[in-house]
């Protein structure tokens, strides 16, 4: 038996970003003798829900006598929902004595939603927020970026985003009390990144003298090992806070959403990924150092002075407190549509 897939569906609304599946079926085809029935096994896998996003699905089917082939449909769950993200149906052939399984032996259907994502409103103690769509603005406070090097703007998670060749691009913002949010209740730092690669330290977000003393920042591959994603809050003396998650949790290639938050009443830091949380630490309480300049892709000075970030950035956001984790599942799950402007 040999499987494929194919899918029905209409054109790409390209301003909206929205798709409609229409229907999906799976081709399972037996090549030789079809004189009598034949019952083929599989298994039913991917992201997609059965119930929720298509209709369930038994994990057999009989070709009957004379029969070569026959499809296995698959109908999507019209629940009125933007998903954002499009998910996959898998169908994997199970062995069996009947039949010898050709190749190929998987074949996957991809489900998206045809409702628009909602976006997600900016939750408060929103300090700094650039969205990078093409301009360097903080939306917030009107201040601008400066770009260093050559940093290009390209399609990336929400509709643009800023890309970092790690050789001579960064950004810089100059310190303001607004973005002294160290010495409020708490911070959260947060972003979508796309990195090129995670087999050595890069620098996202972090504060910095450029006379070599450092500030709270945000890295990834910077503690642990490759794909971790660590923060290190500083304190106001200059003491290490650092939170870390393990080893590859930040993948390279793809857009996740990363963020930090710390609460001094509590003391607590964490460290989320895609919306959930991946490790928390009592870091104790503090005034993390957040006077200096902001910089985003680059650690200007200090030890590891001139590492930088090589990948897309974008939507970043600086807030003076803790953000919760519904508010930062809210924002992940946003997607494409990111937070409302």
């Amino acid at each position: 038996s040999a499987l494929h897939s194919r899918t029905e569906r209409q054109p790409a609304d390209r301003q909206q970003r929205r798709f409609r599946v229409q229907r999906g079926a799976f081709r399972i085809t037996r090549t030789r003798d079809t004189g009598s029935a034949l019952t083929v096994l599989f298994s039913i896998g991917g992201a997609a829900s059965p119930g929720s996003d298509y209709q369930p699905l038994v994990n057999s089917l009989t070709l009957p006598a004379g029969v070569a082939s026959a499809d296995v449909a698959v109908n999507p769950i019209d629940d009125s929902v933007g998903e954002g993200e499009p998910e996959s149906v898998v169908l994997t052939f199970v062995p069996d004595l009947a039949y010898t399984v050709g190749l190929p032996d998987s074949a996957e259907i991809t489900i998206a939603s045809d409702d628009p994502v909602p976006c997600a409103a900016p939750p408060s103690g929103l300090a700094g927020w650039w969205p990078l769509d093409g301009h360097p603005v903080d939306l917030i406070s009107g201040a601008t970026a400066s770009f260093f090097g050559s940093p290009a703007f390209a399609s990336a998670k929400v509709e643009r985003g800023l890309v970092f060749d790690a050789t001579d691009d960064h950004a810089r913002v100059a310190a303001t009390s607004e973005l002294n949010v160290g010495t409020g209740s708490g911070l959260t730092i947060e972003l979508w990144i796309l990195p090129n690669t995670v087999t050595a330290p890069r620098p996202l977000v972090e504060w910095n003298d450029s006379q070599g003393r450092l500030g709270a920042h945000l890295w990834i591959s910077g503690f642990v090992g490759p794909g971790d994603l660590v923060a290190n809050l500083l304190d106001s003396s200059g003491g290490n806070r650092i939170i870390s998650s393990p080893a590859g949790q930040v993948v390279a290639g793809s857009f996740q959403h990363v963020a930090v938050t710390y609460d001094r009443s509590s003391g607590l830091a964490v460290l989320y990924r895609n919306g959930g949380r991946i490790t928390q630490a009592s870091l104790g309480a503090f005034t993390p150092q957040t006077s200096f300049d902001l910089f985003f892709g680059l650690r200007p000075s200090g030890p590891g002075s001139g590492s930088r970030f090589s990948g897309v950035m974008d939507e970043i956001g600086i807030y003076n407190r803790a953000l919760s984790d519904a508010e930062l599942e809210a924002i992940y799950n946003s997607s494409f549509a990111g937070k409302c402007k």
